[in-house]
């Protein structure tokens, strides 16, 4: 995916959850990872979604109705919820979709744990340990997300990504700051090609 096409999709849902004073959201969303997924291949196995706007909705309505319940507590569940549910209708292009074959079993004090580190970490190393949050980040989300009953693997270190990340703000700096535009999409990128899906018996690097 380009990063054109990307921008494109975000202001088209920005557009229309405006237009609709915030109702349209969940369909907006669904465009943008709509795009996202269709454009992300693994092993050579393009990925689709399923979700729908309307599923979305009603999602979103009940996590804010227990949020509201239970005085704001529910909240910290939120993402983890959310990272389920876009997961559940994920499957592999030339597989069938079949609910219960894709799903994320991480937990939330696991989300919780690697949000506090990897923040903690990035602010007392002034950014420069970033690279490694990334692959710290990134291998956890990929070491608990199945796809068509296959768990996915992310083989990329921080050693890999250093170089490309130094290259990237290079980039940034001699275009007065434009090629920033580019960094999550790059990021996005190589996290990508750095994701497997797992072998039988094979180990966490």
């Amino acid at each position: 995916g380009g990063l054109l096409q990307l921008i494109g999709w975000k202001l088209l849902g920005a557009l229309i959850t405006t237009i609709t004073l915030g109702i349209a959201y969940p369909w907006a969303m669904c465009m943008v990872y709509n795009w996202e997924v269709k454009h992300t291949v693994i092993d050579g196995k393009r990925l689709k979604f399923e979700g729908t706007g309307a599923s979305l909705f009603v999602q979103r309505f009940k996590w804010g109705l227990l949020t509201l319940i239970t005085f704001g507590i529910y909240a910290l569940w939120i993402p983890i919820k959310k990272e389920k549910w876009v997961a559940s209708n994920i499957h592999f292009e030339d597989e069938d979709f079949v609910k219960g074959d894709s799903y994320f079993d991480g937990g939330l004090l696991g989300l919780i744990g690697v949000n506090l580190f990897s923040n903690m970490l990035t602010f007392m190393s002034f950014g420069l340990l970033y690279p490694f949050v990334i692959c710290y980040k990134q291998k956890w989300f990929a070491k608990h997300t199945i796809i068509n009953r296959k768990r996915l693997i992310f083989k990329g270190t921080s050693l890999s990504l250093v170089g490309h990340y130094f290259l990237w703000w290079f980039l940034s700096l001699i275009t007065f700051g434009i090629f920033t535009l580019w960094l999550p999409i790059k990021i996005w990128q190589w996290k990508a090609k750095n994701t497997h899906i797992k072998l039988k018996d094979e180990q966490d690097v």
